[in-house]
């Protein structure tokens, strides 16, 4: 039975068959037992919608007698029922969440026709535990597999030649993972989170690598990569990116209490560090500029960084949850302290910010319970929301007189004390 619903332009765009353009019209939809779907000029259907409670789904090859070439955006999305599902021979595309959040969903068979399994396909398919990846899919999209808590081994095809962002982020039982020879970009956070991982081989096809794909990889202490491969080298167990000198991963399961970084980097890389519990001290050369957004996030046992005059730029909860972090002093050069730069460091107890830091972001030093006083420079003329808030310690703020940090404790009924007063 036909049924005529208005749908947006953008969200039909979403579901792709090869010749779906921008100029098409806004299509019908038809039903077809517990289907919804669309058909395209190409006389293809692309599934839009299911109404049923099936646990076990074959879904079918034709609709009304018209060929199912894709699934579409979020058709399945939440259906916690669904324990096994058969795609059918003919579908090229599996669209972004088609199947988000199917927690029951043990088995998945696709098939060889597909060529796109769109981002947050499977995320949350916490009960799935092996993925046979087709030979004609290019690419694994961003969150993928996200949170497949259950996913023992996945095979990745020859051909596939990059994996997302956070694709098998939460992937907890996760062994191993072969990265085959035709991958040549590795996303941001692509293992984020696989607890089970102990080693994995970077092939030399790799040239683009993301901030660091293997963050909270808790028993992950071999990161292999070739003598001569083209764009990364590993020092002392350390992964590094040659062409931008940037520190990309050091493993949180190596247990050393100290780490020098090698003199040469310039980057300390988004959550490089995160999630390392053995670091107490790290040591940066003057030739690092940069430190990325959590580099040393939930470092908790990290009390000293040594932070060269070099470095200009501190990330977004660069120090985030270090709560055996003492003291800490901000470079000459830094003109921004990020949104939660140092978050819940509860025992910090020193921080020095320099004149020409103009901005303070939100919650910067949120939860520094320890901190018994800060001086904020006449320079800063943004201040973010809660920078201070269950700063337990903090009895004075210590700012120049008619600037913008005094208007500011003034306007939040903080205690300030004024640096530039007479002796």
């Amino acid at each position: 039975m036909k049924k005529h619903l208005i749908i947006l332009l953008a969200l039909v765009l979403l579901y792709v068959c090869p010749g779906f353009g921008e100029e098409a019209e806004t299509p019908e939809v038809y039903s077809s037992g517990d289907f919804e779907y669309i058909i395209l000029d190409e006389g293809c259907a692309v599934i839009t919608g299911y109404t049923g409670q099936a646990e076990e789904l074959d879904i079918p090859a034709l609709l009304d007698g018209i060929p199912v070439t894709a699934i579409g955006k979020s058709v399945f999305y939440w259906c916690d029922f669904l324990t096994s599902v058969i795609i059918p021979d003919g579908v090229t595309e599996i669209g972004d969440r088609a199947f988000f959040a199917c927690s029951s969903l043990a088995s998945v068979t696709i098939p060889d026709s597909v060529t796109t399994i769109g981002s947050g396909t499977f995320y949350g398919c916490s009960a799935l535990t092996a993925v046979a990846i087709p030979n004609g899919v290019t690419a694994i999209e961003s969150s993928a597999f996200s949170s497949c808590s259950s996913l023992v081994s996945i095979d990745i095809p020859d051909g596939v030649t990059s994996i997302g962002d956070s694709a098998f982020s939460g992937c907890s039982s996760l062994i191993s993972i072969a990265i085959p020879d035709s991958v040549t970009a590795i996303g941001s956070s692509a293992f984020h989170g696989c607890f089970s991982l102990t080693s994995v081989i970077i092939p030399d096809s790799v040239t683009e690598i993301g901030a660091n794909p293997f963050e909270c990889c808790d028993l992950l202490t071999d990161i292999s990569v070739s003598r001569n491969h083209p764009v990364l080298v590993k020092m002392d167990g350390v992964l590094i990116s040659k062409p931008d000198k940037r520190l990309v991963c050091y493993p949180c399961a190596l247990t050393a209490e100290t780490y020098s970084v090698p003199d040469g980097i310039e980057v300390i890389g988004e959550h490089a560090f995160r999630d390392n519990n053995f670091l107490t001290s790290v040591i940066l050369p003057d030739s690092v500029t940069a430190i990325g957004a959590g580099a040393f996030a939930s470092c908790r046992s990290l009390a000293s960084v040594a932070i060269p005059d070099s470095v200009t730029i501190i990330g977004d909860a660069a120090f985030h949850f270090c709560i055996s972090l003492t003291s800490i002093d901000i470079p000459d050069g830094v003109t921004e302290i990020g949104s939660g730069t140092f978050f819940y460091c509860s025992s910090l107890t020193s921080v020095t910010i320099p004149e020409g830091v103009t901005k303070i972001g939100n919650n910067a030093f949120e939860r520094c319970s320890s901190l018994p006083s800060v001086t904020i420079p006449a320079s800063v003329t943004e201040i973010g929301i809660n920078p201070f808030e269950a700063c337990d310690s903090l009895t004075s703020v210590i700012v120049s007189r008619d600037s913008y940090a005094e208007q500011y404790c003034l306007e939040n009924g903080m205690q300030t004390t004024y640096s530039d007063d007479p002796d």
